[in-house]
């Protein structure tokens, strides 16, 4: 509206170089100038020839438009007052009596408010870039159990498996998910460990289970801790594949138990000897070999002896 330029108020800030206008004559070219995103607000007349402002809002908003708006009318009516805020419009003032200290006080605070938002969508997003990062699936419970963030492993799993969104998704309560589950063992620990953390009785908790992810049997470790956010417990749910570990503890076993049958075919023993701390470490067979008992204390001395 080319008349606030003629209040004193703004005129002040104009001449100052605090503000520089730049004026649209109507509907179309206000679209095309909010859709440069150039501008640090836009103070928007509701009467635009055939159009309204709460229109251009709207379309200015499904265009990807968030240049803060300040929606200004002659009159004062409840319904466009309400239908501006639900558009997004950042304020809304009737022209007739408004005051250069209203007005500049409206600019100040769309702004501020505008950054603040700004600054809270930036560390949601450093938060989320850094929840994908990791490799573990991991999911924020708030203090009922629903899911409130997952990460981008979480989502992967999900796709893959073909989980089902209202069990695994944001808003779905994991609580409730685990109880459904109750025929098994794991489901019920989980429960069990999320409500202790959640009520504060206790600050962590881990599982190992296995599954049939993919055809195939795989094993992984849950791990949920305890968080406070805005005065109210959290938990963040952590399930990391472990099936390369597991596997290869397997095998690590397994070759232990070979070599122990062999050297007990060929009654032949072997030990270690940590030169650090002189501790040595005897197979199962010299212990036999020697008569002494399975896992009798060996030192130095009585290799020697």
């Amino acid at each position: 509206d080319r008349n606030l330029a003629l209040h004193p108020a703004v005129d002040d800030e104009v001449a100052s170089g605090r503000f520089v206008f730049d004026w649209a004559a109507n509907y179309a070219e206000a679209l095309s100038r909010l859709e440069e995103c150039r501008h640090d607000i836009c103070l928007m007349d509701h009467r635009l020839g055939p159009h309204t402002g709460i229109e251009a809002l709207q379309e200015a908003r499904a265009r990807g438009c968030r240049t803060p708006v300040i929606l200004l009318t002659g009159f004062d009516h409840s319904d466009i007052d309400e239908a501006a805020l639900r558009a997004g419009a950042s304020d809304f003032l009737v022209k007739t009596g408004l005051s250069g200290r209203e007005l500049l006080r409206s600019i100040r605070y769309a702004l501020e408010r505008f950054r603040a938002r700004r600054e809270m969508e930036r560390s949601e997003q450093f938060l989320q870039t850094t929840l994908n990062a990791l490799g573990a699936r991991i999911a924020v419970l708030d203090e009922r159990g629903e899911i409130i963030a997952v990460n981008a492993a979480w989502h992967e799993f999900a796709a893959r498996e073909g989980c089902d969104p209202g069990k695994c998704g944001i808003g779905a309560n994991y609580l409730a998910v685990c109880d459904a589950a109750g025929n098994t063992v794991e489901a019920a620990r989980v429960a069990c460990g999320l409500r202790q953390i959640l009520e504060g009785s206790d600050a962590e908790f881990s599982l190992e289970y296995s599954c049939d992810a993919g055809g195939e049997p795989q094993w992984f470790r849950m791990t949920a801790r305890r968080l406070f956010w805005e005065g109210a417990p959290h938990a963040v749910v952590a399930h990391e594949d472990v099936t390369a570990i597991k596997n290869s503890m397997h095998a690590i076993q397994m070759s232990a138990r070979q070599l122990a049958e062999a050297q007990h075919m060929g009654r032949i023993g072997s030990w270690d000897l940590d030169l650090r701390s002189e501790a040595v470490y005897w197979s199962d067979e010299m212990y036999r070999i020697f008569g002494l008992p399975l896992g009798a204390l060996v030192t130095r001395k009585t290799v020697h002896e």
